[in-house]
């Protein structure tokens, strides 16, 4: 468990550093995650390690979660003021998810009876 706590954290480190580096306007966790999500997907599994440390993580998700919601209050002002944009932002983005998750998944689907059938 504590080699999967320490890849999680030196991913999260490199690319903290990286996007800080290369000027990358994805935050570093953001890049960390599509990082480990991409080494996930070329290992086709997450490891022993790595799937006892990840379940460690999500008990603690709302300890997490705490700084993010102090650096909106920090922000007030400015969600005062942005407040119709953010609304729009947040409810283009909810309805774009809710509309191509589905579809993605019944292309994803199709594709994977087509090859279980080809398979056979």
């Amino acid at each position: 468990m504590v080699s999967g706590i320490l890849f999680i954290c030196t991913i999260s480190i490199v690319t903290t550093w990286i996007t800080g580096t290369l000027r990358i306007p994805i935050p570093g966790a953001i890049f960390g995650l599509l990082l480990l999500t991409f080494i996930c997907a070329m290992r086709g599994k997450p490891g022993a390690s790595l799937d006892r440390s990840s379940q460690l993580f999500t008990l603690l998700i709302p300890l997490l979660i705490m700084p993010s919601c102090i650096g909106i209050m920090e922000h007030w002002h400015l969600i005062k003021k942005e407040w119709l944009a953010i609304l729009v932002a947040i409810t283009s983005s909810v309805l774009f998810t809710l509309i191509t998750t589905p579809w993605l998944y019944s292309k994803l689907k199709a594709a994977n009876e087509s090859n279980e059938r080809e398979a056979l």
